[in-house]
């Protein structure tokens, strides 16, 4: 607030002071150097004074400034730094990504190939166990039929042979001692 006042004054005395001068001077009056004296004085007076109070606030204010705008450039050179190791790290992961979706593709399409061979192997190894199994069956049905067949062709030679036999008598005989001893 005083600097403010002292400031006023001497902004009232410089006005004053030109006025002053303005009014002594004739119509006609030559300007020379000289005249300029007391203007002179005054500015070197009021800016004087002026920096002589001024020059403490002023270079504190400056150094004041300098060390913010020093902590402000440290805050953002470490900032930058921080962006900067971020995005390296971000970009590494990005190309860690890539190889890693190539890997997994590639695993993928081996994961699959092997699959196809593995379900290829099985299924000829079903097939071949079921040509197998039905080959088996079909051995065994025919066994089966050919047994059925026997067991019925033996019944019916037998039933011809009972009915031949209570036909003829004799013939039963010599049949009987054939039989007896083919036993």
């Amino acid at each position: 607030m005083l600097m403010r006042l002292f400031v006023t004054f001497i902004g009232f005395y410089s006005v004053i002071t030109l006025a002053s001068d303005e009014a002594t001077k004739g119509a006609h009056h030559v300007v020379s150097v000289f005249d300029l004296r007391w203007q002179a004085f005054n500015f070197i007076v009021m800016f004087g004074f002026l920096g002589w109070k001024l020059k403490r606030p002023m270079l504190n204010f400056f150094k004041e400034n300098a060390q913010k705008i020093k902590q402000i450039y440290e805050h953002v050179a470490e900032k930058q730094r921080e962006a900067e190791s971020k995005y390296n790290l971000y970009v590494k992961k990005l190309e860690d990504l890539i190889t890693e979706r190539e890997k997994i593709l590639s695993d993928a399409k081996v994961d699959v190939e092997r699959l196809k061979k593995s379900i290829d192997h099985e299924t000829e190894q079903t097939i071949a166990k079921l040509q197998k199994e039905s080959e088996i069956r079909l051995a065994m049905e025919k066994q089966l039929l050919i047994k059925k067949i026997n067991d019925e062709v033996l019944e019916k030679i037998i039933e011809n042979t009972k009915g031949m036999m209570k036909t003829d008598s004799k013939n039963k005989k010599s049949f009987e001692e054939k039989v007896l001893k083919s036993i």
